[in-house]
């Protein structure tokens, strides 16, 4: 039985973490609102319900950011294996 060498690790993706970072951040403040929409104040459900569809874009963005970091990222690298 023949072993077969492992392909080298990937490199990493440049600036995913930070971007990653970023999400996390969005998505601990969306439920933060998310909880503040429950509130018997109508007022400030109105307010949580226009902050949540704000941070809603952003993590959106934030998504769309990191899907074509990686999609630009692992067109290079299969460039440089595969030439």
């Amino acid at each position: 039985m023949s072993r077969s060498t492992p392909p080298p690790p990937l490199p990493p993706v440049p600036g995913l973490g930070a971007l990653v970072a970023e999400l996390a951040q969005i998505n601990c403040a969306l439920w933060h609102e998310e909880d503040a929409a429950r509130s018997d104040d109508d007022l400030a459900v109105a307010r949580a319900k226009r902050s949540i569809d704000a941070l809603n874009q952003r993590r959106n963005d934030a998504i769309e950011a990191i899907d074509d970091l990686v999609i630009a990222w692992a067109a290079r690298v299969a460039e440089s294996r595969h030439g």
